[in-house]
């Protein structure tokens, strides 16, 4: 249940122009049309990111997005595929 929500990044992706809204907090990704309607919610687990708080998009499409937790030791940048 969704009270709030605290956006940590947002990049448009390059092969679909879907606005891509990352929420660290809410450990969620909102698929948003060029109207910035939602069109999907995709709901991470816990352990999938420790913290996310950073979304991009390469020439490919390919989406990546960067985690953190605590200090710059802990910090990743993943390759991630989600499935449409």
């Amino acid at each position: 249940n969704l009270k709030s929500l605290k956006p940590s990044a947002i990049s448009k992706g390059n092969a679909d122009n879907t606005w891509n809204l990352l929420s660290s907090v809410d450990n969620m990704l909102i698929s948003l049309d060029e109207q910035f309607t939602p069109k999907e919610v995709t709901l991470f687990k816990k352990k999938q990111f420790a913290q996310p708080e950073g979304i991009a998009f390469d020439s490919k499409g390919q989406m990546y997005i960067s985690s953190e937790k605590g200090n710059t030791e802990n910090a990743f940048i993943y390759q991630v595929n989600i499935e449409k």
